[in-house]
């Protein structure tokens, strides 16, 4: 009996952290925390004929040169495109990269998200993404 309460308790866990997805902070001031301890994308429900880029926000605040290097390869070595400007919101330093490819689907949009929490190390860390439609990226990218 102990092993059924036990593997139903399991199973509930299984069955609700498979469901959970990051969601991205609202309005108001930014905090910027992790977006990757659940390493599941914000669901997102239109992507248009067109698909979808997305734009990571990465945190580099206090970052050694190793973990900015780091990044540097990382979004080189998997197709990511890293904009060379360090931008400070609410006193933390930010870099962004657009997505490797246009996103048609959530099973996409979940896979390049694992991607790119994979390319935080140390004090670099991913803490929002933006979608934007294919034909809004062009020269100018659009992130917050």
């Amino acid at each position: 009996m102990r092993m059924n309460r036990l593997s139903a308790l399991a199973l509930g866990i299984l069955a609700l952290g498979g469901c959970a997805r990051w969601q991205p902070e609202g309005p108001g001031r930014a905090t910027l925390p992790d977006a990757c301890p659940l390493r599941r994308a914000p669901a997102v429900q239109a992507f248009g004929p067109d698909g979808l880029r997305a734009v990571y926000h990465f945190v580099t605040q206090n970052a050694s040169n190793e973990e900015l290097g780091a990044l540097i390869d990382g979004t080189a070595a998997h197709g990511f495109s890293l904009a060379p400007m360090t931008v400070n919101i609410n006193g933390r330093d930010t870099l962004f990269a657009r997505g490797q490819t246009v996103l048609r689907n959530q099973r996409e949009v979940d896979a390049e998200f694992g991607i790119a929490c994979g390319l935080g190390h140390g004090r670099v860390y991913l803490t929002h993404v933006r979608y934007n439609t294919d034909q809004q990226q062009g020269e100018q990218i659009r992130v917050r």
